[in-house]
């Protein structure tokens, strides 16, 4: 899956060290948190978590 703003009304998405997120305040906070990168797309059988 590329086109992760089917989660646009989640707060973050995040796979291990990586998290999304559509609101661009907390994709901000994603990109400057050490150790966490940008989750830009979802491969079959991976497991994420979704808090909305």
């Amino acid at each position: 899956m590329h086109d992760l703003t089917v989660f646009k009304d989640a707060l973050i998405v995040w796979s291990g060290t990586q998290a999304y997120s559509f609101n661009p305040v907390t994709q901000a906070l994603i990109e400057k948190e050490p150790g966490t990168q940008p989750l830009t797309q979802i491969h079959p059988g991976t497991v994420i978590w979704v808090k909305y």
